[in-house]
């Protein structure tokens, strides 16, 4: 007579929050990312940040490889520029951050929102200066070029950083932000779960800021008994994207311009009584006005000229990228007996010439 076999209980085993697998800080950093909405890194791959690379194409996001971290710095900036969105720019530590540092001031000093992340090296070992690989504290290094710079030391506050980062990139006045990721930093482990709640998705990180009422009124006020309204348009218009608004604008002053010649008055246009249309048409005049804003800061006599003139605007942009040519053949020289040349009479002739010189070199290379 055989004897039974003990029956087991047959229990299911349940997936537990600390079986779950888990997940790193390189994959961290990507979704981070992603869920922001950045899906671009501009780079150059390489110690420690080469699997971040690779696993970041593997996730769907656009890496484009350059040779020098300064190239890829500059094109992370001018996207940023482009898309309102902060340029992402990765390098790996010391050498290859030394060599994004120049992206990363330029990018603050015009306003461009860019992030630079960069690899580094052990916090406890560069801080008590024992010689690890490409040992530098880089944090230190960036923070005087950047407008913000944060280090990450911990897996589960890699979302902060990134959010932060994003942040101060766009908010207020645009600029660099420099994101630091030491080595250990990426291969830390954490629960899964745990680490897609510690991520966050900036909301609104650029609130648009309307003026107060009564300064808008004030200045409606000042132009109203303006004599010579001048607009100038900078770098914060182009970013704004208010090309609409400006043309609006325009389309006021030229309203009130032909009423006032219907009327019989007469107006000067563009600085110094050029007539607009005209310098658009004409290819001296085209050129000109590439020199005119450098002429009036350096020029006394342009200055006291542009005084006497009925200045409505200054245009910009009227010029294609089509007509390259060299600025210095525009600079004022002293006529010859030591005469100066009336300002605007140097302008054409030294315009002429290098209109003649462009259109030699088109000629024979119009690429």
């Amino acid at each position: 007579m055989g004897t039974a076999e003990p029956q087991v209980a047959k229990t299911e085993v349940l997936k537990t929050d600390t079986q779950a697998e888990p997940t790193d800080g390189f994959q961290l950093v990507i979704d981070a990312l992603k869920l922001n909405g950045l899906d671009t890194i501009y780079g150059l791959p390489g110690i420690p940040i080469t699997d971040l690379t690779r696993r970041a194409q593997a996730a769907g996001l656009r890496v484009l490889s350059f040779r020098h971290e300064q190239n890829a710095g500059y094109a992370a900036s001018i996207a940023g520029f482009l898309t309102q969105k902060p340029g992402i720019c990765l390098t790996v530590s010391a050498p290859g951050f030394l060599n994004g540092l120049n992206a990363l001031a330029h990018a603050t000093v015009n306003c461009f929102p860019m992030i630079l992340i960069s690899g580094s090296s052990e916090r406890e070992v560069v801080d008590l200066q024992q010689g690890d690989y490409e040992e530098l504290d880089q944090l230190a290094i960036a923070r005087p070029l950047a407008k913000a710079a944060y280090r990450v030391l911990h897996a589960e506050d890699i979302g902060v950083g990134i959010a932060r980062a994003i942040r101060a990139a766009v908010s207020g006045r645009p600029g660099g932000v420099y994101l630091d990721l030491p080595a250990k930093l990426f291969t830390q482990a954490i629960e899964a779960g745990a680490g897609q709640r510690s991520l966050i998705k900036v909301v609104d990180p650029a609130p648009r800021q309307i003026p107060a009422p009564d300064a808008v009124q004030r200045a409606l006020e000042l132009l109203k008994g303006a004599k010579k309204p001048l607009i100038i348009l900078g770098k914060g218009a182009a970013y704004a994207q208010a090309d609409a608004d400006i043309r609006a604008l325009s389309d006021i002053r030229h309203d009130a311009e032909a009423r006032a010649r219907a009327a019989g008055g007469s107006f000067r246009v563009g600085r110094a009584g050029y007539d607009v249309e005209r310098l658009i048409n004409d290819p001296q005049g085209r050129l000109a006005l590439r020199k005119i804003q450098g002429a009036y800061d350096s020029e006394p006599e342009f200055r006291r000229v542009c005084a006497s003139e009925r200045i409505l605007d200054v245009v910009e942009d009227l010029i294609g990228p089509d007509i390259y040519y060299h600025s210095s053949k525009l600079m004022f020289k002293p006529a010859r007996g030591g005469r100066r040349k009336p300002w605007h009479q140097d302008f054409a002739y030294w315009s002429m010439m290098n209109t003649n010189q462009v259109t030699v070199w088109m000629a024979v290379d119009p690429a």
